[in-house]
């Protein structure tokens, strides 16, 4: 039996076009030391159905609909593995995965492992074992905080803030009490990252892909309603909270403003859309948490180093204030 033990998390919430894909997935591994926990999330589909087919050879959980977090916080708490790995319903783990990650494990003294991701299938996939430790928290960190800057800058992963394709110790995560935040539907993956990343010694990135996403336009990530603006004051408060006690991290108000930038694109847009296409009411909501939230926070992005036209244009815009054209 291998001994590197896996604990799989799958939150399952009307999936059932999907499922039995992803748990195949797991299956065809062909590793032996692994256990799938599969939360149904009060789904209203046959998730449930497809589910019980495979309550042999997973651990079920059934329960009223309390969301993505909390499914993956009881995963956490059900978990007995070494090291854990969250899978979305819909997406698949890549074949060979787990046998390519013991290997890593067991080749060097590792806390965090981050994988790149892919959202189309190759017809082959050739794992490439090349590791690369991640000696900058700092380097890490930013591209959590913001993905463009991270694109600007040639950091060194696609995937740094997503939690598909990251590899925990199941250890630290306990120890820390590290748990998604229940009262967040949008950005809970980024600081789930940020204060596990807090607590690790031994980071590294895997010039590979073992992670299938599925672009699904009718899941959380493709949604937009009117909670997530009203959710947006939260985040940016935890945001300010989480980097200023972040051990060995020094603060960089370029990358804030960054993330600003994406946390004001996302609330114009949330806007726009509650307000049903009722321009003039969205802008003056727009001036008004312009004016509650933003101040002067982009004011530290130089856009000069900018290579994307639409992320100079769209600080421009917000920077001399002109709302209608944001």
């Amino acid at each position: 039996m291998n001994s590197v033990k896996f604990s799989i998390i799958i939150p399952v919430y009307n999936a059932e076009k999907y499922i039995d894909k992803c748990i195949k997935s797991v299956f065809e591994q062909k590793y032996e030391n692994v256990e799938i926990i599969a939360i149904d999330d009060g789904s209203s589909d046959k998730s449930l159905e497809r589910l019980k087919q495979y309550k042999d050879k997973i651990e079920l959980i059934e329960q009223k609909n309390h969301g993505v977090s909390y499914s993956r916080n009881i995963g956490i708490e059900k978990a007995t593995g070494d090291w854990l790995i969250f899978l979305d319903a819909d997406d698949e783990l890549l074949c060979g995965s787990l046998n390519y990650l013991s290997e890593t494990i067991k080749d060097a003294s590792i806390d965090y492992i981050i994988t790149n991701v892919i959202s189309e299938m190759p017809n082959e996939l050739q794992l490439q074992f090349f590791k690369r430790k991640i000696t900058d928290k700092n380097e890490l960190i930013n591209s959590i905080v913001s993905i463009n800057y991270s694109k600007e800058k040639n950091f060194f992963s696609n995937n740094s803030r997503c939690i598909g394709g990251k590899i925990f110790k199941r250890e630290i995560v306990k120890k820390y009490k590290i748990k998604f935040d229940t009262e967040l539907n949008t950005f809970e993956d980024g600081f789930f990252n940020m204060e596990y990343i807090n607590y690790c010694e031994d980071i590294y990135f895997l010039n590979t892909s073992i992670y299938y996403y599925r672009n699904v336009k009718t899941s959380k990530t493709h949604s937009i309603d009117e909670k997530n603006t009203s959710q947006i004051h939260a985040i940016v408060t935890k945001m300010q909270s989480t980097l200023k006690r972040m051990s060995g991290y020094n603060y960089n108000e370029e990358v804030f403003g960054y993330f600003m930038v994406d946390m004001y694109r996302i609330l114009c847009g949330n806007i726009v859309k509650s307000c049903k296409l009722n321009l003039y009411k969205a802008i003056k909501l727009i001036k008004e948490e312009y004016k509650k939230l933003f101040g002067d926070k982009f004011y530290f992005i130089n856009i000069n180093e900018l290579s994307s036209k639409k992320e100079k244009f769209l600080i421009k815009i917000i920077k001399k204030k002109n709302f209608f054209l944001i």
